[in-house]
């Protein structure tokens, strides 16, 4: 017998995932830089100590850390509110609102709905105290001219007359001999002077 054939191995390498991890270690690499450099620069900056102290921009946690330094110097019931407020911050529930009898609560709803009510009326009365002192500041033989628009008929342009003499009624034409004798009298084209 012959020796067996070794079995065909076949590798598969994938190009995104080569791409990938060449970023990464670029981003890796800058990120090594940027920190070097900020190191150099501190250490340059420690050496002069010339100037007004920079604003420093803290991390979460060490934000957190400086409250913790800070609550530590409160007294009382400031101390225990701050602990709260910073447990909240940090991810913590809110302490449910205290329980107490339906009966008084009761109370409570029905007097706050009755002091409500009570604004509610005074409101009122005021409105109406200013409403009556106006009307009779007028004096009462005073009117207001109220002028009742006309509505313009179908052959009537924006409630000015169209040129047209007597009134229409479902298509026909009423000519009245006051309709008449006024046109005669006075017509747009006729004016006053002399004729040649």
């Amino acid at each position: 017998m012959g020796p067996k054939n070794a079995p065909e191995v076949i590798q598969f390498h994938d190009p995104d995932k080569a791409a990938r991890a060449l970023i990464q270690r670029r981003k890796a690499q800058k990120q090594i830089k940027r920190l070097s450099r900020q190191d150099e620069a501190t250490e340059r900056q420690s050496g002069k100590d010339v100037g007004p102290p920079k604003s420093v921009k803290l991390r979460q946690t060490d934000y957190h850390d400086m409250l913790r330094y800070g609550i530590s110097n409160l007294k009382g019931s400031e101390k225990s509110q701050a602990r709260m407020r910073l447990a909240i911050e940090l991810g913590a529930k809110r302490p449910k609102q205290d329980t107490g009898h339906f009966k008084t609560f009761l109370k409570q709803y029905q007097s706050q709905k009755e002091e409500q009510q009570q604004a509610a009326q005074e409101r009122q009365v005021v409105q109406l105290a200013l409403l009556k002192s106006n009307l009779t500041s007028k004096g009462k033989g005073h009117k207001k001219n109220k002028r009742k628009s006309k509505k313009a008929g179908k052959n009537e342009i924006a409630g000015s007359l169209d040129g047209q003499v007597g009134k229409y009624n479902r298509g026909i034409q009423f000519i009245s001999p006051k309709d008449l004798a006024g046109d005669r009298k006075s017509g747009p084209s006729q004016k006053k002077g002399k004729r040649k």
